[in-house]
């Protein structure tokens, strides 16, 4: 009988092998294998937990090793499996016919001999579906409720569970021994069902919309304050459709690396990062408890919004040229190199100068709130945006006319009934494109889009008239298969491109 704990190195998820050795000597306790602090401090812990539960804890030397001994381990979840592995030698905790069974027990424990949770329960899914033994699995009674939820959304989800397993929810560490008469259990969790109120968006503002969630495309939106900018991103966040199951999985495994306690949120992913982000809180960062993941790795699958884009350090928005265009990373550390995936359509904002006015070079209509700037300070603003990172944006587009306060009926909402009937109507669109292009049109390959383009010798004219780059020509032509998406249009027309160029060059709408 072997006792196991959880090991994540990185985004890789491995399992620890607790050895225990007990010998006649003088009676001590040592853990080896690399063990941080505040595994060495659960000497104590553990000690004073067989005390509080009256479990006489063995009056000999006790050697604990976690195997492999080479890899360094922290965290406070070891605890109940080291204080397992020790009741192993001591007390029967399977039948004889069990006597190859696997067991896996993760939790911290309290010197009154109380399991606690320490979440990871993701992880613990992943690593123990992997393992075709038999096995019997200790945790506390919260993350226990954590991965029967996740279990049921992965069924839902018609994924792979975990086999042969039996699940023993402990209190304390006593239960181990002595499992309750009556099993612990707690209450499902309630899930949160918000009811949303949005003003109605502008024709422009839908346009842009539509556009962007039918083609799942990078957007950036530029204008003065007032123009819609923030009620725009309320929309994205309740229009845009889930991603599939096994990117939301992916999350859920980035998300386990970044929390320590709490449940996994299974709402939408939409990550709201602010103009003072640094790039290691982007990509991810190694510390002593190992790594944890960053912002472009919990969007994986949903939505990435970055507010005040052109505020944004240099070094930040540089870091989004790999996600941006290869959907993945690579984080080179002393500690280690790991690959990262981040699939997540990136929604940007930002104002045209820094005093959040309209530049003259900008108003020809509409009464947007005029700008204070020189025309050198606009321009300087305006090339915070490198080319590179503009090349990787699909749609930028600038909003200049601010919604007339005289002709907005603030008591018109639209509620969730509202909502889903545009979301369902989107849905439709998305579904029209994927079956006449074989994918969303903001993901199509280079190579489709290449062979695909009609013949008519006006849509080459067209697009050599701007002098594209490569990589601009092809995200137009997504822009475009998307535009016609939304129009339900069976054949690309030259008017879909025009519209889609509109959006690449920075033009008004």
């Amino acid at each position: 009988m072997t006792v196991y704990s959880l090991l994540t190195q990185g985004t890789e998820i491995n399992a620890i092998e607790v050895q225990v050795h007990l010998r006649f000597q003088i009676p001590s306790f040592q853990i080896l294998g690399l063990a941080g602090p505040e595994i060495q401090e659960a000497r104590e812990r553990i000690i004073a937990a067989f005390a509080s539960c009256e479990i006489d804890f063995p009056k000999k030397k006790v050697i604990v090793n976690l195997a492999p001994s080479d890899v360094k381990k922290s965290g406070t979840g070891h605890d109940l499996a080291m204080a397992v592995g020790i009741l192993s030698k001591t007390h029967t905790l399977t039948s004889k016919q069990d006597a190859n069974t696997k067991i896996y027990a993760w939790g911290s424990l309290g010197l009154d001999g109380k399991v606690q949770p320490c979440a990871k329960a993701a992880s613990l899914i992943e690593l123990l579906r992997r393992d075709q033994h038999q096995k019997i699995l200790y945790l506390s009674a919260e993350d226990a409720r954590d991965l029967e939820e996740l279990l049921d959304w992965r069924k839902e989800k018609n994924l792979n569970g975990i086999q042969n397993t039996d699940l023993r929810i402990v209190g304390t560490l006593k239960d181990v021994i002595e499992p309750p008469i009556k099993p612990i259990t707690l209450p499902k969790r309630m899930t949160p069902n918000p009811n949303p109120e949005l003003l109605p968006l502008l024709a422009y503002q839908e346009r842009v919309l539509d556009i962007s969630i039918v083609g799942r495309h990078h957007s950036l939106i530029l204008g003065p304050k007032g123009v819609g900018k923030s009620q725009m991103l309320e929309w994205y966040r309740w229009l845009t459709p889930e991603s599939d199951a096994e990117k939301t999985w992916r999350r859920f495994l980035y998300e386990d690396s970044a929390r320590t306690h709490g449940p996994i949120s299974r709402v939408f992913p939409l990550r709201s990062v602010h103009a003072q982000v640094k790039p290691a809180h982007l990509l991810g960062t190694w510390g002593s408890k190992g790594f944890r993941a960053g912002e472009l790795s919990l969007a994986h699958g949903g939505i990435l919004i970055a507010d005040e884009f052109l505020e944004w350090h240099r070094d930040a928005k540089e870091c989004l040229r790999e996600p941006l265009q290869n959907k993945r990373t690579t984080i080179t550390r002393v500690q280690g190199t790991t690959e990262i995936a981040c699939d997540f359509q990136l929604i940007a904002t930002g104002n045209l100068c820094p005093c959040g006015g309209l530049p003259a070079r900008f108003r020809q209509r509409g009464t947007a709130f005029p700008c204070k700037c020189s025309p050198n300070k606009v321009e300087e603003y305006l090339q915070r945006l490198s080319g590179p990172i503009a090349d990787r944006i699909d749609l930028i587009s600038i909003f200049q006319q601010e919604p007339d306060p005289k002709k907005v009926d603030f008591s018109r909402t639209i509620n969730r009934d509202g909502i889903n009937l545009k979301k369902k109507e989107l849905m439709k669109k998305r579904v029209f494109a994927i079956e006449h292009f074989g994918g969303v049109p903001g993901e199509l390959s280079v190579r489709w889009l290449e062979t695909n383009m009609p013949g008519d010798p006006r849509f080459e004219e067209a697009i050599k008239d701007k002098n594209l780059s490569l990589r601009s020509r092809h995200k137009v032509m997504r822009l475009a298969r998307s535009i016609q998406a939304i129009d339900l249009s069976p054949e690309l027309k030259v008017d879909h491109l025009i519209e889609a160029m509109s959006y690449r060059m920075l033009s008004e709408n």
